[in-house]
């Protein structure tokens, strides 16, 4: 995982367990559904589980933790990471490789796994396309000069960049939509310099 380290994070379960693919951006706490309510609960999503899940299983019979966590597990969560460092049931590890759920650890408080996590898949799933434009930065605002090949965006640009404007990109351009902002790059490289696009 590529944000093993910002997360402190150690995997628990078989390594044969990190087969399934993350299809959300956003991460979930799932109070609810180890308490057996799923009429809202987003298995799509990474769950986290801080100090009161861990308890909350550590404070049930095993026969009842079993079934609880089973039930979640088979709604085909991608996986699950212990903050603070906790320790689960034994039973828990046991559910996990069974059923291929990964089970993750890490030493940070809980709150620090889950903003890290959920700015980097909001990143990882930000929309993203690369179109034929030029980017100048004017003023510390991105305009983004568009039209048909020929007409004359690069002379535009050219013009902008003789008043002092910074050149950002010019042929492809990759935009990108994060965080209700629109981000562009030069399309070609593979260093990021983002500017606001208007």
């Amino acid at each position: 995982m590529p944000k093993k380290k910002d997360l402190a994070l150690s995997l628990i379960s078989e390594p044969e367990t990190l087969s399934k693919k993350i299809n959300s951006p956003h991460v979930n706490r799932p109070g609810l559904a180890l308490a057996g309510y799923f009429e809202v609960f987003s298995a799509e999503r990474v769950q986290v589980f801080g100090e009161t899940e861990v308890r909350y299983l550590q404070s049930l019979r095993e026969e009842e933790l079993v079934a609880r966590v089973r039930d979640m597990f088979k709604t085909d969560i991608p996986c699950i990471i212990i903050t603070k460092g906790l320790t689960l049931p034994p039973v828990l590890e046991y559910l996990a490789n069974d059923l291929n759920i990964a089970l993750l650890s890490s030493r940070l408080s809980t709150i620090n796994p889950h903003q890290h996590l959920s700015r980097y898949l909001q990143d990882i799933f930000a929309l993203e396309k690369t179109i034929h434009a030029t980017l100048v930065d004017v003023f510390g605002l991105g305009i983004l000069l568009t039209g048909k090949s020929g007409i004359g965006k690069s002379e535009c640009a050219l013009d902008l960049v003789h008043r002092g404007h910074s050149l950002v990109g010019d042929d492809l351009i990759t935009l990108r939509y994060l965080d209700d902002q629109l981000f562009g790059r030069p399309g070609r490289e593979f260093g990021y310099l983002w500017k606001s696009v208007e």
